[in-house]
């Protein structure tokens, strides 16, 4: 990706990603995935809560006795 792309993709989606987090109740990951016309695809949100990714500290934490 190059650094134009990179930074179309962060304008694209940062003002969706910001009205997402506002309206959160709890800590969010966003991921920017492209500068596709559609906000589905521009970015990516994941509640850790409920979907914890393979890296997110205390993952294992609730399988352990």
């Amino acid at each position: 990706m190059g650094l134009g792309t990179g930074i179309a993709t962060v304008c694209a989606a940062l003002p969706h990603a910001l009205s997402e987090l506002e309206a959160a109740d709890s800590q969010r990951l966003v991921s920017l995935t492209s500068i596709d016309p559609t906000r589905q695809k521009r970015l990516q949100i994941t509640d850790p809560d409920a979907a914890p990714p393979k890296h997110w500290p205390g993952r294992d934490s609730a399988a352990m006795p």
